[in-house]
């Protein structure tokens, strides 16, 4: 469930950035760093902890360290997110 995959995404500074427009689930998972989410296009349901939020276009989600986290998309439409994670 510990995630830190992104680390290898690290430049000059701890920080990683990346999107996707896939209909692919992000797996509940956990990590040390803070997490923005910034939903472009389409909708979702992110988990975060014990809280379920319907995401939707324009929303802008943030998860602490340690967190327990996921990303369920609806694929019935087209989708985009846009996602910046740094060591705090």
């Amino acid at each position: 469930m510990y995630n830190d995959s992104f680390r290898e995404r690290y430049g000059k500074a701890p920080i990683a950035i990346s999107s996707t427009e896939d209909f692919s689930p992000t797996r509940s998972h956990i990590h040390n760093e803070i997490e923005i989410l910034y939903i472009v296009k389409g909708n979702s349901e992110i988990r975060i902890s014990n809280d379920i939020f319907q995401a939707r276009a324009g929303d802008l989600y943030f998860v602490n360290p340690l967190e327990v986290h996921a990303i369920e998309i609806n694929s019935a439409e087209s989708y985009c997110h846009h996602c910046v994670c740094f060591d705090y």
